[in-house]
């Protein structure tokens, strides 16, 4: 009924402005002062004709569901493109559910996602595509287009990127990527020189195609102006959601510390350092470690745990907060230089502290000694002499992590990267 009065109102209004208009413009002798109103009622009247036909889409598509013309017309869309598996329970997606607004309308692309994943984000507003290739990108993009493009987990010279740039001007890419290891063969060493300068080249060229890239930290917002101008870089850190990782009290250290590893389960991240490490019997004597996650060395984890009382492996978790609860320390011992550190930042958001490996965007997360601590994890000795010495002194192990808490509430809030990231979108669109 509302859309039908709707249509014969402007319908009625469209005929009369275009009766009058046309009685004007065949008029021999128009007087001087109603020249202006031919201009004025062929202008309404065009506009009526799009008013029309705007509202025989919502009749046609929308039925009775009372949303304005204005507002269907001015809703951008924004396209969030992601080279992961998304699940539920990690930080990035707790970023996606809370980046959702009624400002812009998301459409969410990835190349496959958990079903409550999906479920718990269209209930929230996102409209989810799966896309696996370059071609199926592009018609969505064409039958579908965006106001902006923003991609997460992909290389600046991405085939995406550069499709993409065809049918949509604004394109942003966040650089999650972590660095290559700092310290290689010689031979590695000279073909990645070589390789480096091509891709600094490559980046200078490519990075136009680009409206901005954003830095997830300090670290790789200092890689990406040493090859590109700084004027299309943006910092905007990551952070976490401080309510899901809240301070729980540490349990009572006995006669070992209870130590867990989160991550993926390959050698970049370390994870040949700890078996290597908790299978020595000393080191088992003062602490062990307990393995979450998985990935291409999950088979020589659980060998290692079925060997080794000091090794626990306790397979892949949504519910890190809960699985954190347990510990006294999380490891970080990355091996490559990682661009941020989410794990290790979700467990000082808890109050464990965290022995990491002093590289990349992980080696700039926290001070020394106050929030937590740095180790060399290569080192053998030096990780036994600071667990000796965290397992002495356990009232030293919760006053840090009572201090790595606050420095996280200041510091790595989700709240204040989604108003950073909102902003961007509000600049660029505006």
């Amino acid at each position: 009924m509302f859309f039908s009065t709707c249509f014969m109102i402007f319908s009625l209004a469209s005929e009369c402005f275009s009766s009058y208009s046309h009685s004007l413009i065949h008029s021999k002798n128009v007087p001087l002062y109603q020249r202006p109103l031919i201009y004025v009622a062929c202008f309404m009247y065009v506009y009526l004709q799009w008013v029309l036909f705007e509202i025989k889409a919502l009749f046609e598509t929308e039925g009775l569901n009372l949303v304005s013309v204005r507002e269907r017309y001015e809703m951008k869309t924004i396209y969030l493109v992601c080279d992961i598996t998304l699940h539920k329970g990690t930080s990035f997606f707790d970023y996606l559910y809370q980046l959702e607004t009624t400002e812009y309308h998301f459409v969410l692309v990835t190349p496959d996602i958990t079903r409550d994943a999906r479920n718990a984000l269209e209930n929230k507003g996102y409209k989810y595509e799966r896309v696996s290739n370059v071609v199926q990108l592009m018609l969505l993009l064409r039958g579908s287009p965006a106001n902006m493009i923003h991609f997460h987990f992909y290389g600046i010279g991405h085939l995406y990127l550069l499709c993409s740039r065809l049918l949509c001007s604004n394109i942003i890419l966040t650089a999650h990527q972590s660095l290559p290891k700092e310290k290689q063969p010689l031979n590695v060493k000279c073909r990645s020189i070589i390789q480096s300068a091509l891709m600094k080249v490559k980046r200078r060229i490519l990075i136009l195609f680009l409206r901005r890239t954003v830095a997830v930290s300090s670290f790789i917002y200092r890689w990406l102006i040493s090859d590109i101008p700084s004027y299309s870089v943006v910092r905007i850190d990551n952070g976490i959601n401080l309510q899901r990782f809240s301070y729980a009290e540490l349990s009572p250290v006995s006669t070992t510390l209870n130590c867990f590893f989160v991550g993926h389960l390959s050698e970049e991240k370390g994870v040949c350092k700890l078996l290597y490490l908790f299978s020595d019997s000393e080191i088992s004597k003062i602490a062990n470690i307990s393995i979450i996650g998985d990935g291409p060395m999950q088979e020589e984890v659980k060998q290692a745990a079925k060997k080794f009382s000091s090794i626990t492996y306790l397979g892949p978790s949504e519910c890190v907060e809960q699985d954190l609860t347990g510990a006294h320390l999380l490891l970080v011992p990355s091996q490559w230089q990682e661009a941020f550190g989410y794990v290790a930042v979700e467990s000082m958001a808890m109050g464990r502290p965290v022995l990491a490996q002093p590289t990349g965007g992980l080696g700039e997360l926290f001070s020394h000694s106050n929030h937590s601590w740095y180790v060399d994890f290569n080192d053998k000795g030096a990780v036994e002499n600071v667990l000796k010495a965290l397992l002495s002194q356990p009232e030293l192990i919760r006053i840090t992590g009572i201090k790595a808490h606050w420095w996280v509430h200041e510091h790595y809030s989700l709240t204040r990267q989604i108003n950073q990231t909102h902003a961007l979108y509000s600049e660029l669109l505006n």
